[in-house]
């Protein structure tokens, strides 16, 4: 698998679902693939609401464990406190 970078993650933010983090990835990297894979979950949930797609159930629960993997390397190597992200749904 290939691994994620800030270039990756500028070219296509869903790249954080398919690219591994990298051992040495720095807290830049790590809170911009934690903004990503929220955003790439909350797009997911919503059209598993709308419309029951498998795909976006896997996609979901993918970003779901990235963003658990994300908080962990944050935490574990910059001691970032855990803490996640979440989006609100736009209303109208």
């Amino acid at each position: 698998m290939p691994t994620l970078t800030l270039e990756t993650l500028r070219q296509n933010p869903w790249n954080v679902l398919t690219h591994d983090l990298p051992s040495d990835a720095s807290e830049l990297l790590l809170r911009t693939a934690q903004i990503a894979a929220t955003c790439c979950r909350q797009i997911e949930f919503e059209a598993l609401e709308r419309a029951s797609e498998h795909t976006s159930a896997d996609r979901c629960s993918r970003a779901h464990r990235k963003i658990g993997e994300i908080i962990g390397l944050l935490e574990d190597n910059f001691g970032v406190a855990a803490h996640e992200i979440m989006l609100s749904r736009n209303s109208t």
